[in-house]
Formats: structure tokens, C-alpha cells, sequence
């Protein structure tokens, strides 16, 4: 035993997602027993538990990668009779679409800057709908799938 009291889980595909938030879902386990930040998709981006609420009962038999996820998840913890405070939506990086969204959206922002977005310029990732030029790796690899 490590002796935490609260512990978040964060997915390695939200690479913009703000600090304030990540303070938020700790901030927010001081009185609720489980935090959890949805996705557009379904999923969730996010999730953190206060030591004596954490359980793998939430998670088996749960049907991974689906639009269901987080409502599923949700419906674990109402049933559990578990308090659990909600984070706002943010995106994650599923898809091409989703690349080039990224890269629109922090074209002049000092995200825009950041080695996520150097990364991706350099593998021929440009931010414009349709546009991957000189593509050196697979989208699978470029954001993190492995099969």
C-alpha cells in the first residue's frame, strides 16, 4: 500500500487537456467518491477514486470502446449509490477527423506550439480537412493504437 487517498486515471489521447481540469478532478475527490470526465464520443477521458471507493466491480464486463461507456459507468456508480462529480466534455484522439481538428483548433494557440503538434507536422499531419501529406506512419500508430 502506497498510502494515496485519491488517484486519476488520465487517457494518454487527450494531449490538450487543460491542468484546470485535472486540479478539478482531484479538488472534486475530496467530497465525492468517484470524478469522471466524458467524451463526445461516449467514452470518458478521465476518472479518479477516493481510496476506500475504488473497485473493479465498476469495470468488468464493461463493453470497451463503444458509445455506451460512460453512460454504463455512470449507471454502475447510481446503482453503487456512489457520489460522483461530472467534468466537463472534452474531446479525444480516435480519428484522422480528430487529428486535424486538433491541429485547426490550436493553429494559433500556444498549444499550437507544443510537441504534440510538432510531432504530428512532422509526420505529414497539416490540420487541413483531407490534407495528410507525406504520412510516414499509420493513424493506428501516430495515436497510439496498437492492435
Amino acid at each position: 500500500e502506497l498510502g494515496f487517498e485519491r488517484a486519476v486515471l488520465i487517457g494518454s489521447d487527450c494531449p490538450d487537456l487543460p491542468r484546470r481540469i485535472i486540479d478539478k478532478a482531484f479538488e472534486s475527490l475530496e467530497t465525492n467518491g468517484v470524478v469522471i470526465g466524458p467524451t463526445f464520443d461516449g467514452g470518458y477521458y478521465l476518472i479518479g477514486f477516493s481510496r476506500n471507493i475504488l473497485s473493479g466491480h465498476f469495470f468488468e464486463n464493461m463493453l470497451w470502446s463503444t458509445d455506451r461507456v460512460f453512460r454504463e459507468t455512470m449507471r454502475r456508480f447510481v446503482n453503487n449509490g456512489t457520489a460522483v462529480h461530472v467534468l466537463p466534455y472534452w474531446r479525444d484522439m480516435d480519428t484522422l477527423e480528430d487529428i486535424q481538428a486538433l491541429m485547426k483548433d490550436y493553429s494559433q494557440k500556444d498549444f499550437g506550439q507544443s510537441k504534440t503538434i510538432r510531432f504530428l507536422k512532422e509526420h505529414g499531419f497539416t490540420g487541413e480537412k483531407g490534407i495528410v501529406s507525406s504520412l510516414r506512419y499509420s493513424i493506428p500508430r501516430v495515436a497510439g493504437f496498437y492492435p
